[in-house]
């Protein structure tokens, strides 16, 4: 399957979720803003606690750990960052759940970050402390962890499950005066990545079961 905006299945039995890795976003350290869309696999789905994007010291496990995360919890978006002198957090209203697309632009200038989610009014925070520069590590996460537990991930930032729907048109910028671009080295490109599909495209559909067999999609395996 050709995979131009990725479908997520959440998170499996097993406790993995479905994720794609792109290379560390550079730059990020005193300005970013993200443009994305998403569109979740059922309401339910906006109902949990799940992961959408993260970046940040992955698995050093410490209070005061640099992040930036994105997530769904509730019906809520929620947009959190660590400077590393503490979490700032913003939560959206409640998802306008008859809308098919959701649309999010999100954003930080030193301590400042803000937050606009669909025709929902723009919000803002400024994060505790005096650090004002976020440094991260690990790559950039879309849909779910690597990892098999959240809690190697920094406290704050740990959502318990994988996205489940669609995220794309995913862009990002570290200067006011750069063109958006897809993350990725090359552009667009992911690292890796587990159990990831193509937007309303089954994988069943390519497959032509025999002597009765039934194809029947399934979250990610080890």
């Amino acid at each position: 399957i050709n995979i131009s905006q990725p479908s997520f299945s959440g998170t499996d039995v097993f406790g993995y979720t479905s994720f794609l890795a792109y290379s560390t976003i550079p730059n990020i350290t005193f300005y970013y803003e993200f443009h994305l869309k998403f569109q979740l696999l059922n309401h339910h789905s906006a109902l949990q606690d799940n992961l959408i994007f993260f970046t940040g010291q992955k698995g050093q496990g410490l209070n005061g750990d640099d992040f930036l995360v994105l997530g769904l919890c509730d019906g809520r978006v929620v947009y959190s960052y660590n400077l590393g002198s503490g979490t700032a957090t913003i939560i959206s209203k409640p998802l306008d759940l008859t809308l098919n697309i959701h649309v999010i632009h999100l954003g930080r200038y030193l301590q400042k970050g803000w937050l606009k989610v669909d025709d929902q009014k723009n919000k803002t925070i400024t994060s505790p402390g005096r650090l004002v520069g976020l440094n991260v590590f690990s790559q950039f996460y879309l849909g779910g962890y690597h990892e098999y537990t959240p809690e190697l991930l920094p406290k704050g930032s740990r959502f318990k499950n994988g996205f489940q729907g669609c995220i794309f048109d995913v862009q990002v910028r570290t200067n006011m005066n750069q063109e958006f671009k897809s993350p990725g080295t090359p552009e667009g490109h992911p690292n890796s990545g587990r159990s990831v599909g193509q937007c309303k495209a089954s994988p069943c559909s390519l497959i032509k079961c025999r002597n009765g067999g039934k194809c029947m999609e399934s979250g990610s395996t080890v």
